[in-house]
């Protein structure tokens, strides 16, 4: 298999761009029909379909408490009703954002766009730059839907070649539908079995930066960029974490993997995949290392961000004592 570019991921994100549009309008404006399709009042065209995520935004906006997540579930004609009456009473304005015929996302007004596209033309530069001091990188893999969109990178510079050879890196985030802030982390890549551990707790976060406000993406490329810089090093520190785990017992794995499973409310799957990768690496086997490894390989079982949220679930195993549901599925 060739080897991912920076390139191909600029022009996957080209590819997704296109269709995307913004309307920042008053929210009263919006009416549901009886198929819930939304359109502008008083306009008998350009009804447009409404993704999950989208209805689930725009009712929890004009619908109060608990009130907005009900609706957004109940039939069709009763969202109708109870959407178009709320609506009504709404003066402010939103940022609906939509794709061809689909509304994706209802915003604030507030909300401060910075895209994929945004980010993709800020990266190349900075990874270029760190090639020209010497650091080459390599492109893991990349992860982009409707709601989400991931990136590992890491530097084969930082590097270990115990444990299945490790590589340190970064671990990019965006949304441009409200699901997260635009984030950086640090990254440790094990080689032997293609999958990556973030840092994670508090922090460990290397860039958070809300979609609020008025900001210029520039101001976000600086940003990135010292946090790029800063991932050399906390790489090395969560490399370094992640060895001394080896030396790490953890007595009767198998019921702490129970434990685990019932807490986060996983599957049995999930645990057989535990299981399995832990027997895999024998020499790990009654180790935090072995443990938190084997839940970084179950990970694969999902695509895209459940995948990486399993994997920091992951990380927050590795932090066990400083976590509060890990401190009490690890300590009986």
């Amino acid at each position: 298999m060739n080897a991912i570019t920076i390139q191909d991921v600029v022009a996957t994100v080209a590819k997704d761009d296109k269709g995307k549009w913004d309307v920042s309008a008053p929210i009263c404006n919006l009416q549901m029909d009886r198929r819930g399709y939304l359109y502008r009042e008083k306009k008998s065209k350009g009804h447009l379909a409404i993704t999950d995520h989208a209805l689930r935004q725009l009712c929890q906006r004009v619908i109060p408490n608990r009130g907005g997540t009900y609706v957004s579930n109940t039939p069709v004609h009763l969202r109708q009703l109870n959407l178009n009456y709320a609506l009504k009473e709404r003066r402010e304005n939103a940022l609906v954002r939509g794709k061809g015929l689909y509304i994706r996302a209802v915003l604030s007004d507030n909300f401060a766009p910075y895209d994929n596209k945004h980010l993709m033309a800020a990266l190349p530069p900075i990874l270029s730059g760190l090639e020209d001091r010497g650091i080459s990188h390599s492109i893991k893999k990349y992860y982009l839907d409707d709601q989400s969109f991931w990136i590992d990178v890491t530097f084969p510079s930082i590097t270990r070649q115990d444990f299945g050879g490790l590589e340190g890196g970064i671990r990019i985030g965006n949304s441009e539908v409200g699901v997260r802030s635009i984030t950086c982390w640090s990254l440790v890549w094990r080689q032997v079995c293609s999958n990556g551990l973030m840092s994670w707790g508090k922090g460990q976060q290397l860039l958070k930066k809300v979609h609020r406000g008025k900001f210029k993406p520039e101001d976000v490329s600086e940003e990135l960029a010292t946090a790029i810089t800063n991932s050399i090093e906390s790489s090395d520190d969560l490399m370094d974490k992640l060895a001394a785990s080896a030396s790490e017992a953890v007595p009767d794995i198998e019921s702490v993997i129970a434990r685990i499973v019932k807490r986060r409310n996983l599957s049995q799957e999930f645990a057989g995949a535990m299981m399995a990768a832990m027997v895999k690496e024998p020499d790990h086997y009654s180790s935090l290392f072995g443990l938190v490894n084997a839940m970084t390989q179950a990970s694969k079982l999902y695509q895209g961000t459940r995948r990486v949220e399993i994997e920091q679930e992951a990380s927050r195993l590795l932090n066990w004592r400083e976590d509060e549901i890990y401190s009490q599925v690890m300590v009986r």
